[in-house]
């Protein structure tokens, strides 16, 4: 049988060639990852200061108040496991 296929030969050259290009080619893709990915998990810039800080100190006196609250409740809990039942 005779095949017709036509074989290009490649030396050794090409393929350092080929080689040192595709290895361009993924490290410039790879900083083009590394970019993005430091783009998207980078934390979010305060656009406003104001607001953002009366956010944060409401939220830190709710957390106070009801850090308060549960503290009473068990408290109470506490006393009622403890009197004496008659």
């Amino acid at each position: 049988m005779n095949n017709d296929i036509n074989v290009e030969q490649i030396t050794l050259e090409q393929i350092k060639k080929l080689k040192k290009q595709k290895l361009e080619e993924i490290r410039a893709k790879q900083n083009t990852i590394v970019s993005l990915t430091g783009e998207l998990m980078a934390p979010v810039r305060e656009v406003t200061r104001t607001g953002n800080i009366l956010t944060r100190s409401f939220g830190i006196g709710m957390t106070v108040i009801q850090g308060a609250l549960a503290g009473l409740r068990m408290l109470r809990r506490f006393r009622g496991m403890f009197r004496r039942h008659y």
